[in-house]
């Protein structure tokens, strides 16, 4: 969550470009699957993201 985190404050164009099987989906999913579904987007969200999100359905 932290390396999201991260890129969120710093590169946020990379959440919002993110490619189907690029490293922020896999970041995401990887997430996903500690936690329960949706804990990656529920983060994002709290933190103040408002863009897309990205899924591996692009």
């Amino acid at each position: 969550m932290l390396q999201l985190k991260t890129i969120l404050e710093h590169k946020p164009e990379l959440i919002e470009q993110a490619t189907t099987s690029g490293y922020v989906v896999d970041l995401m999913n990887e997430i996903d699957q500690y936690g329960t579904q949706g804990d990656a987007e529920r983060m994002l969200r709290h933190l103040g993201y408002t863009g897309p999100i990205p899924t591996g359905d692009k």
